[in-house]
């Protein structure tokens, strides 16, 4: 079908020809139409770089990433890879776990926040974790933390919120799964914004909120995905409370209650 100038012609069992032209109306009708798909399309171009900067609405995780990786100290950078390859060969690379807590109402008490892994990541599907994220080109810690906090949970805080803890080398095999951890890692942690409402991605299956005690029992019993894992989750969790403490909050657990473990920031 035509624009404005068509002209139908309509052939009748009867001799001669009929031309029949749209109507005003019609053509009234048309016309909106057209405007209203213009409009439509004009609203979609320009409203990619906001859905862009929402990271975990883009489709930057549903394509195979790629990141950066080291040599054997993390100075100098030797190549890119997928992540995938990257714990299948054990390849040095940088990356965050982002503690977010927040405080029980009416008491100095804290929660900390578990995402459980979904069928969409390639190792400890099914366990619960801290928020993390890998590190991506020419990326600072602050930033690393703050990416993890709005793709992995949907939240938007601001540079100050963020308190750094320390660096440290994470080092481990995920067991029966071929794949290891080579990973230079910043531990930080947030508290959580309680006017902001939570925004799991696709990798995982949704959180919940428990206490250091609680956390430090599925710690004993090595379920946070394996031995390794938990023992890590473990050590964070010490470093976190002691860093907690000094603000008048209570994580109800310490170091001297874990004989086996050292806050991950006294380790190296």
């Amino acid at each position: 079908m035509g624009g404005k100038n068509e002209t139908i012609v309509a052939m009748p069992a009867s001799a001669g020809a009929t031309l029949v032209t749209p109507s005003p109306k019609r053509f009234s009708q048309r016309r909106i139409c057209y405007i209203l798909l213009a409009i439509i399309a004009v609203f979609s171009i320009f409203r990619l770089p906001f859905l862009s900067f929402g990271g975990h609405h883009t489709t930057h995780h549903q394509r195979e990433e790629v990141l950066p990786i080291f040599d054997e100290h993390f100075k100098q950078k030797v190549g890119e890879v997928s992540i995938d390859e990257i714990h299948k060969r054990g390849l040095p690379h940088f990356g965050t776990i982002v503690v977010l807590y927040r405080r029980v109402e009416g008491t100095k008490r804290v929660e900390f926040l578990l995402s459980k892994r979904s069928k969409q990541t390639t190792v400890c599907v099914g366990s619960w974790s801290f928020l993390s994220e890998h590190g991506v080109e020419n990326e600072g810690a602050t930033a690393m933390v703050l990416r993890a906090l709005r793709d992995e949970a949907g939240l938007f805080l601001s540079e100050e919120k963020v308190e750094h803890i320390c660096d440290t080398h994470v080092l481990h095999d995920f067991d029966g799964e071929d794949r290891s951890e080579n990973q230079y890692t910043h531990i930080a942690m947030a508290e959580y914004p309680n006017y902001q409402d939570l925004d799991f991605n696709h990798e995982s299956d949704g959180g919940k909120w428990v206490s250091p005690t609680k956390l430090m029992v599925d710690v004993d019993k090595g379920v946070i995905c394996n031995y390794e894992l938990s023992k890590l989750v473990g050590e964070i969790t010490l470093a976190i409370c002691k860093s907690l403490s000094k603000k008048g909050l209570d994580c109800e657990v310490n170091a001297s209650t874990y004989h086996k473990l050292l806050p991950i920031c006294e380790k190296d």
